[in-house]
């Protein structure tokens, strides 16, 4: 939620630089795994980890609805 001394755009600013942490953090966890697994040539591994990868994703965008920024709530609030 924004403060009340802060620009909309300023709060914008800082839910997308929030979402870029969260988006990296993704892809470096279950994004190297579905690359190690496709790099194997692991079929079943890969299918696993394509879904935890959705499942992660899914799951950040309904944490960001529901406004659930977790540890990254003091993180959101200093920018």
């Amino acid at each position: 939620m924004a403060e009340d001394s802060e620009t909309d755009e300023d709060f914008e600013r800082r839910i997308r630089l929030l979402a870029a942490r969260w988006a990296q953090d993704i892809v470096r966890r279950e994004g190297a795994a579905l690359a190690l697994s496709a790099r194997e040539l692991d079929e079943d591994a890969i299918a696993a980890d394509s879904q935890l990868l959705a499942i992660a994703i899914a799951q950040a965008i309904i944490d960001a609805y529901a406004g659930d920024f977790g540890e990254d709530e003091d993180t959101l609030v200093a920018y």
